[in-house]
């Protein structure tokens, strides 16, 4: 979609070969996930997911999304999808369900967002038991006010992170 040479990946065109490449890529891994997941539920305790799932979220790929230029197509991501179909909810977009006004970018920091070499997005998430849990905030943590809502200076990684605060039922 964006003609950015990344390692081994594929150009990938259209949104139904960005779904396929993104199932190919980490569908089974979702599905032993979900299982597991579902035997941790009989305890009735609180779960998350969390972590750098290299793979944007449905709901930044808006088509209000493409249409501000945020990113090139509309694309309906399928695990954070398939997650949240699961019974969770993501923290971020649940504080702030606007991916256009608040778009929340994890990835990357080592560049600016216009750089024409490098597409920014979030790729770093907070996914919350939804029977278990409310999300009462959630924030981007990194190295500056105009990227992050919390700053940590330096900050050392690449991504920057997620941060939420949940109350337990």
């Amino acid at each position: 979609m964006l003609d950015i040479p990344y390692g081994n990946a594929p150009f990938i065109k259209t949104e139904q070969e960005a779904i396929e490449w993104a199932v190919k890529s980490r569908g089974a891994q979702v599905q032993r996930m979900l299982g597991e997941l579902d035997e941790v539920r009989k305890q009735a305790v609180p779960i998350f997911v969390t972590g750098d799932f290299n793979e944007p979220s449905h709901l930044d790929w808006t088509q209000a999304a493409a249409k501000a230029g945020l990113h090139p197509i509309k694309v309906e991501y399928p695990t954070t999808k398939t997650i949240m179909e699961h019974g969770f909810v993501d923290a971020f977009r649940e504080q702030h369900p606007d991916p256009v006004r608040r778009p929340g970018f994890t990835w990357t920091r080592l560049t600016e967002v216009d750089d024409p070499k490098d597409h920014h997005d979030r790729i770093d998430f907070v996914l919350a038991d939804q029977e278990r849990s409310m999300v009462l905030d959630c924030k981007v943590v990194g190295e500056s006010k105009s990227k992050a809502d919390l700053v940590l200076n330096p900050w050392p990684s690449d991504h920057r992170a997620v941060v939420a605060t949940i109350k337990l039922r």
